[in-house]
C-alpha cells in the first residue's frame, strides 16, 4: 500500500521532530569541552626539575652559604704560614725586641688588611657565581612539567545513541521496507493520539 504526499510529508516531519526532540533530550549529555594536562616529564625529571629549582633559589638568596670554609682555611694559612714567615723575618736581624717593634707591628697588620682585602674580592666573586649557578638551576627548575590542552567538546553516549538512531531512521532502506516503516510509525502515533 502507497503512501499518499500528505503522509509521506507527516511522517519527514515527524521524523525531523523526531530527531530534534532526540539532540534536545541527549544534549545535556554531550560532554562539554575542558581543560586537560598531560606531563612534559618522568617523575625523575619532575623530580630534578623541583631539585633544581629549590637549590637555585637558595643559592639567589644566598649566594656566600658555603663561603665559610674557603674564608676559614685562609685564615688558618695566614695564622700558620705569614705571621711565622713575617717573625721569621724580624727576628733574623739579630735584634730580640724585633717582635715587638713597630715596624713588625705594620709589617702584620698590613698583611692582615691584604688577606681581608683579597677574603673580601673572592668573597665577591663567589657570590657572583654562585648567583648565576643558582639562576641557571632556578631557570632549569621553572621547566614546565605539564602542558595544557583543550579537550573539544564531543558527544555524550547518549547523543551518539540518538544520532546513530536517527541516522537509522532516515536510513531505515528504500522501497516497501520504508514505506512500510513510515505506515508503521504513522500508525503508531495516530494510535497515540487517539487514547
Amino acid at each position: 500500500m502507497a503512501m499518499s504526499g500528505f503522509e509521506g510529508g507527516l511522517l519527514q516531519h515527524g521524523l525531523q521532530g523526531a530527531g530534534a526532540t532526540m539532540n534536545a533530550v541527549a544534549m545535556p549529555f554531550a560532554h562539554r569541552g575542558k581543560m586537560k594536562q598531560i606531563p612534559t616529564m618522568s617523575q625523575g625529571q619532575i623530580g630534578g626539575s623541583d631539585w633544581a629549582r629549590m637549590l637555585g633559589q637558595q643559592q639567589v638568596q644566598n649566594p656566600y652559604q658555603g663561603f665559610e670554609p674557603i674564608a676559614k682555611r685562609a685564615q688558618t694559612m695566614f695564622q700558620q704560614q705569614t705571621v711565622p714567615g713575617l717573625a721569621e723575618r724580624f727576628s733574623s736581624f739579630g735584634d730580640g725586641n724585633a717582635l715587638s717593634s713597630p715596624a713588625f707591628a705594620a709589617q702584620l697588620h698590613g698583611a692582615g688588611v691584604d688577606l681581608s682585602d683579597n677574603l673580601a674580592a673572592i668573597m665577591a666573586q663567589y657570590g657572583l657565581h654562585q648567583q648565576e649557578l643558582g639562576q641557571h638551576l632556578f631557570g632549569q627548575g621553572m621547566t614546565p612539567q605539564f602542558e595544557n590542552y583543550y579537550q573539544e567538546p564531543g558527544p555524550s553516549f547518549l547523543s551518539a545513541l540518538f544520532s546513530g538512531l536517527g541516522g537509522s531512521m532516515s536510513k531505515a532502506g528504500s522501497g516497501m521496507a520504508k514505506q512500510n516503516y513510515m505506515k508503521q510509525l504513522i500508525e503508531a502515533l495516530n494510535a497515540g493520539g487517539n487514547q
